[in-house]
């Protein structure tokens, strides 16, 4: 493939047949799978780099500038990468006057002897200052866990920090895709929160409409005056929503794509409840053959409270890991 280039690129663990899918079965750009592991993977594509940087279902990803093979400690790498320099380049679509070198070794930052030198070199290589706050990109020597070791490129950028509960943009969009959501559908978000997934819905999966409710006034309030034009708010607890409500029609919602509360951090919620609750919604809201995909803490308390609607299969359940904290992610269908 002419004008192609190797990544990386991270996303949280337990997705990995996810994201499998989405780079083989899709039509967002040309890519060949090298190696998919726990959370990582390494493809080449023909995709400008500055496109990838933006797919919604990755954490990070970066461009392999070297590939150093394994090593039993960064000196090594250090060794290996020496001379190497003259040979690497900028991306063509790349445009960098300033850089920040970065050490990792297995995710943890780690300084060499000779930083200086190295930096020293890079910067001389690729016409590119070094500089500590605010650089146009920056170069990761990163030794992983299993020994694979390699030389990065990310163009520099802040990341947008998520509050207390707050689903990241990534989690979103991999919920929406996971469930499957299509052009036109209506979707909707009974948990919606700080609006990730109505976001991550809207901005890449083009539905039709998508309905956020929240019951917190303030969270509501503020979905209302942020949320993009196809996207209604409603202040709403699931509770006591009953089946002749305003907010959509009986058996009109194609896909619920939810990260329901865990029962982990609100102590006095009463999980089995909410969950019976939303059970009861989702059996009046979905249309036939319409799903719910959920994200949660507690797989066994949800499955259980679907056990009074059999009209409700399992089509996914696979465990994942987010912020750290094991969850699962269960996909249900109406027959």
């Amino acid at each position: 493939m002419l004008g192609t280039m190797q990544y990386i690129s991270t996303f949280p663990v337990g997705f990995e047949t996810v994201v499998q899918k989405y780079m083989t079965t899709t039509k967002r750009g040309d890519y060949h799978i090298d190696q998919l592991e726990s959370g990582f993977v390494q493809y080449t594509s023909s995709v400008p780099q500055s496109k990838l940087f933006k797919r919604p279902l990755f954490s990070t990803t970066l461009a392999v500038i070297l590939t150093l093979g394994k090593t039993s400690e960064l000196k090594q790498a250090r060794s290996k990468m020496t001379p190497l320099l003259k040979s690497i380049a900028l991306p063509k679509d790349v445009s960098a006057h300033s850089f920040k070198l970065i050490v990792l070794n297995e995710n943890t930052p780690t300084a060499l002897a000779d930083d200086k030198t190295i930096r020293y070199m890079l910067g001389k290589q690729l016409r590119l200052e070094h500089v500590s706050h605010h650089p146009d990109c920056e170069l990761i020597l990163m030794r992983r866990t299993n020994g694979q070791t390699y030389l990065l490129l990310r163009t520099y950028h802040v990341a947008a920090k998520n509050q207390k509960g707050e689903l990241s943009e990534n989690i979103a969009s991999l919920l929406c895709y996971t469930a499957g959501v299509q052009k036109n559908e209506v979707v909707l978000d009974p948990f919606a929160g700080h609006g990730s997934i109505p976001f991550a819905c809207t901005a890449y999966f083009n539905p039709k409409k998508v309905t956020a409710l929240e019951k917190d006034e303030l969270l509501a309030n503020k979905l209302r005056s942020l949320l993009p034009e196809k996207c209604i708010a409603y202040q709403q607890d699931i509770t006591s929503i009953n089946e002749e409500n305003e907010l959509f029609l009986p058996h009109t919602i194609d896909r619920i794509v939810t990260d329901p509360p865990w029962g982990i951090y609100e102590e006095s919620a009463n999980i089995a409840s909410l969950y019976a609750s939303f059970a009861k919604l989702c059996d009046n809201a979905l249309r036939k053959f319409g799903t719910a995909t959920i994200l949660t803490a507690q797989p066994k308390v949800l499955l259980d409270s679907f056990d009074d609607y059999p009209r409700f299969k399992e089509k996914n359940n696979f465990n994942v890991l987010v912020s750290g904290k094991k969850a699962t992610v269960i996909t249900l269908q109406k027959k």
